[in-house]
C-alpha cells in the first residue's frame, strides 16, 4: 500500500470511530431535548458557519459552474437527505441496528460507482465486502441489537435512507474532492443544506428543550460533540480522505461502525455483550485485511 493510501485510510478510520460514538450519543438526546429536525439542522448551520469562517484563512478558490453543481448535490445527498432521514430512523430504531444498517453502504457504493464511472471490482473486494456484510448480520441477528428488542420497520426504512443518499454523496463528491481545497467544498455543501433544511425545521429548533432553562451541561456537551466532531470535522476529514481512497474503499469502513457503537452503547447500558460479538469482529476485520493488504490496485476513473 502505497503511504497516500495509507493516510487516506487512517483519515477515514478516525472519522468511523466519531460515528461510531455518535450514533449512541444522538440515541440519547432525541426526542427528549431535540428532535430529529432540530438536531440535524443545528449540526448543518454550525458546520456551514464553521467552514465559512475558516475558508477565510485558506487561498480564494473560484469554483467553477459545472463544479459547484456537484457541491450543491453533495448537500443535498451527503447531508439533507442523510442527516434527517438517519436520524429520524434512529429515533425508532436502536443504535446497534443503525450502525449496522449502514454497513449496506459499500454494496450501494459499488453498485452507484459501476453504473456512474464504470469501476472496476476485484473479486478480493468483492469477498471483503460479503465477509463484512456477514460480521455485520451476524450482531443484528444474533448479538445485543436482536435481544434488546425489535426495531420499528419504519424507523429501519429511514435509516437506509440516510445511507443511500450517503452513498451518493461519497460517488458524485469524488470528482471535485481533488480540485479545490476542502474546507471550499465543505462550506458549499453546508450552506446549501442549511438553505433547504432550515426552513422547515426553524420551528423544531424554536421548540428543543436543549434551548431552554431545562438543560444541562451534559446536554450541550452531547450536542457540541455532535457538531463539532461528527459534522465539522469528519465531513472535512472524509473528502480529503476521498483525494487518496476511492468512494468504494472509504465506504467500506462503515463496517467497523457497528463494532464501535455496539461497545459505547454497552458503556451507555443501551446494549449487552453477547457470544456472538467476537465472531462477527473477526469477519469484520477480515475483510479489513483484505482490502487493506490487497496489492492489486482497484482501477478507479480519473477526476472530471
Amino acid at each position: 500500500m502505497k503511504k497516500t493510501e495509507l493516510y487516506g485510510n487512517l483519515l477515514v478510520l478516525s472519522t468511523t470511530f466519531i460515528y461510531g460514538i455518535n450514533t449512541p450519543i444522538l440515541k440519547t438526546m432525541m426526542p427528549e431535548w431535540m428532535d430529529a429536525w432540530a438536531i440535524s439542522t443545528v449540526r448543518q448551520v454550525f458546520a456551514a458557519v464553521m467552514f465559512w469562517i475558516s475558508s477565510l484563512f485558506i487561498p480564494y478558490q473560484k469554483i467553477e459552474g459545472k463544479h459547484l453543481i456537484y457541491m450543491v448535490a453533495g448537500g443535498f445527498f451527503g447531508l439533507a437527505m442523510n442527516q434527517i432521514p438517519y436520524a429520524l430512523g434512529l429515533t425508532l430504531s436502536s443504535p446497534v441496528d443503525s450502525s449496522i444498517i449502514r454497513s449496506a453502504t459499500p454494496i450501494i457504493v459499488i453498485i452507484l460507482a459501476l453504473i456512474i464511472y464504470k469501476q472496476k471490482v476485484t473479486v478480493k473486494l468483492i469477498l471483503s465486502v460479503l465477509l463484512g456484510i456477514a460480521g455485520a448480520l451476524l450482531i443484528i441477528l444474533l448479538g445485543g441489537g436482536a435481544t434488546k428488542g425489535a426495531s420499528h420497520l419504519s424507523g429501519n426504512l429511514l435509516v437506509v435512507v440516510g445511507v443511500f443518499s450517503y452513498s451518493l454523496y461519497l460517488v458524485l463528491i469524488k470528482p471535485v474532492a481533488g480540485k479545490y481545497h476542502t474546507i471550499h467544498i465543505m462550506k458549499w455543501m453546508f450552506l446549501s443544506a442549511s438553505l433547504i433544511t432550515l426552513p422547515l425545521s426553524f420551528p423544531h429548533i424554536i421548540a428543543a428543550k436543549a434551548f431552554t432553562s431545562a438543560t444541562n451541561w451534559t446536554v450541550i456537551a452531547r450536542l457540541l460533540y455532535s457538531c463539532i466532531f461528527a459534522t465539522y470535522i469528519a465531513y472535512l476529514v472524509n473528502v480529503i480522505a476521498l483525494k487518496y481512497i476511492t468512494p468504494t474503499r472509504e465506504s467500506l469502513y462503515s463496517y467497523l461502525q457497528p463494532v464501535v457503537a455496539t461497545t459505547v452503547a454497552i458503556i451507555l447500558g443501551q446494549d449487552k455483550l453477547s457470544w456472538v460479538d467476537p465472531i462477527s469482529l473477526l469477519l469484520i476485520f477480515v475483510s479489513f485485511y483484505l482490502l487493506t493488504f490487497d496489492k492489486k490496485k482497484i482501477p478507479q476513473k480519473k477526476d472530471a
